[in-house]
């Protein structure tokens, strides 16, 4: 039975030696407990002169790490701050990974915008959308009627979006989108002129274009909207584009998330960051998606620590930004690791906890698969798993390694 067990483990180191080639980046950073992740909202009562200590916010104690991440900074979040956090409860306290001041832009009107599709006194359907009437409403443009086009801004109530402002324009419109690019030729107010391959068309600009760049006379612009019967464009989405439109990729955990709600549809923009590991260089890149991105998950629904790949175009609003074209959330790549077992979780919970095998950052959890006897400090180590956003390694298996004379 022994010399069986011997043979079986034989076996699996074998194989381990045979898999475990390559490296990965070891983080410096701290490892946060490896309880379950938990988020909560709520005002800061208590902030400490120094950052790093004892927050007390919505009446609960919050630890506050040096990798405790404070969007959009430390200085800019104070008592009185309604906050999102995002971390680990413990028995001492809540411990954060991420302290998200909420968005305190004093403006909090939508835009919905589209055909009128029913008109009544106390409410229009606007692209679809039921926009609430009431005497407050200003009303600017041309004389409303169903089948024109309309720009509202509104209002989140009780009773549904109520608009402060309607402009109507005594336009009929294709129902089809349109697409174009070229070079702006000329800016004149709501009206620009843009040169494609083989015309000039003019583009009206509303409240509700989305504008992306900050595009000026010169630049190459990229326009979506819809086409009026003198052939001219109303423009939904006007994007400044790179001198080059080559294909950009991106991977990594998402790390921030920016997104602006006050516009209908939203766009989001993420931090994503790569740390290094086997055959990649660490990187950075600010991904932008709108609702002509291809996803797999809602934009919405994406969360910090993520994992998403996908490509996209320059946009030329900032440096390192893509406009994305897809992005999908997948799992973390799989990573190997071995070396010298350097250090172990304390008893009684060893074998799980954190591991330094050579110079990597093992997570050694319940899930994970251990061949064997577990290693010992000072003896060969190796195995594989999941990349981590600090840049160490969720294990998967873990084996002691036989030493070759």
């Amino acid at each position: 039975m022994k010399r069986k067990s011997r043979f079986l483990m034989a076996i699996g180191c074998a194989l381990l030696a045979f898999l475990l080639l390559g490296t990965v980046a070891l983080a410096e950073s701290p490892v946060m407990p490896e309880e379950a992740e938990a988020v909560f909202a709520g005002e800061v009562e208590v902030k400490p002169d120094e950052v790093v200590g004892v927050w007390v916010i919505a009446g609960r104690d919050v630890i506050v790490t040096s990798q405790t991440r404070i969007l959009p900074s430390p200085d800019e979040v104070q008592v009185g701050d309604v906050v999102r956090v995002e971390g680990k409860p413990r028995e001492d306290g809540f411990y954060a990974r991420v302290i998200l001041k909420a968005d305190s832009r004093p403006s909090h009107l939508r835009v919905v915008h589209g055909k009128i599709e029913a008109m009544s006194d106390a409410q229009w359907t606007i692209g679809g959308r039921v926009v609430l009437i009431d005497e407050n409403t200003r009303l600017t443009g041309d004389e409303p009627d169903v089948g024109d086009w309309a720009v509202a801004k509104v209002e989140k109530t009780e009773a549904g979006l109520l608009a402060k402002s309607i402009l109507v324009k005594d336009w009929r419109l294709d129902e089809r989108e349109v697409k174009l690019r070229g070079v702006v030729q000329a800016i004149d107010n709501d009206v620009w002129t843009v040169e494609t391959a083989d015309r000039l068309v003019m583009v009206y600009v509303t409240d509700a274009t989305r504008i992306i760049g900050d595009p000026v006379v010169g630049d190459k612009v990229g326009v979506k909207g819809y086409a009026r019967e003198d052939g001219s464009v109303l423009a939904r989405l006007i994007v400044k584009l790179g001198q080059r439109d080559e294909r950009l990729a991106f991977a990594g955990f998402v790390t921030e998330i920016m997104a602006t709600p006050e516009v209908l549809p939203p766009t989001w923009v993420w931090k994503v960051e790569r740390p290094a590991f086997e055959g990649h260089e660490a990187a950075m890149w600010l991904v932008m998606v709108t609702e002509d991105t291809r996803t797999n998950v809602p934009p919405n629904e994406v969360q910090l620590g993520d994992w998403v790949k996908g490509w996209g175009v320059s946009a030329s609003v900032a440096e390192d930004m893509i406009l994305a074209k897809a992005a999908f959330v997948t799992r973390p790549p799989l990573v190997r690791f071995s070396g010298e077992t350097l250090a172990t979780p304390d008893p009684p919970d060893y074998p799980l906890g954190v591991w330094q095998i050579g110079e990597y950052v093992v997570h050694v959890g319940e899930d994970a698969r251990i061949v064997g006897e577990p290693p010992q400090v000072g003896e060969q180590a190796g195995g594989y798993g999941s990349l981590r956003p600090d840049g160490g390694i969720d294990a998967r298996l873990l084996a002691k390694l036989a030493v070759t004379p």
